[in-house]
């Protein structure tokens, strides 16, 4: 779904990611809650893309990569390595918790951004760490974004 959405919006280069990405952060909602359904949310700009997946357990708190690069998880264990796929390919990514000082859900974001094109700058270089941030660098862009419903 969400790579036929990134397909039919002109960033083909993206399709893989945003399908990867997205089973990562969908996955943990259905390991890491109870929550019968979840909202995924993608908002298409010409340069970058801004896929979140909101789910109402705010107590089910994502365990997060420590800062400055990826721990490193048990070779052998199925597990554990969502996030650190987020942080290492996404241009940038946070958790953010909607309802004030009692929480009634979260959203797990991530930016996607097309390669450069010749001449043009890259997103980031292989490996760096993106900031962490708690909102999506871009705001609520304008206009509606478009709604998957999962």
């Amino acid at each position: 779904m969400v790579a036929s959405l990134m397909r039919a919006t002109g960033h083909d280069g993206l399709a893989d990611p945003a399908r990867l990405l997205v089973s990562e952060v969908v996955t943990n909602v259905h390991l890491h809650t109870d929550v019968a359904k979840l909202q995924l949310v993608a908002t298409v700009h010409p340069e970058w893309v801004l896929i979140s997946v909101e789910d109402r357990a705010p107590r089910a708190h994502p365990r997060t990569p420590p800062p400055g690069g990826p721990r490193h998880p048990d070779p052998h264990a199925e597990g554990g390595r969502g996030l650190m796929l987020v942080q290492e390919c996404a241009h940038a990514w946070g958790i953010t918790w909607h309802g004030g000082l009692e929480p009634t859900g979260k959203r797990v974001w991530f930016e996607l951004r097309d390669a450069p094109g010749p001449g043009g700058e890259a997103s980031r270089p292989v490996g760096q760490t993106p900031p962490q941030v708690t909102d999506p660098p871009h705001g609520r862009p304008a206009g509606r974004p478009g709604k998957l419903g999962v």
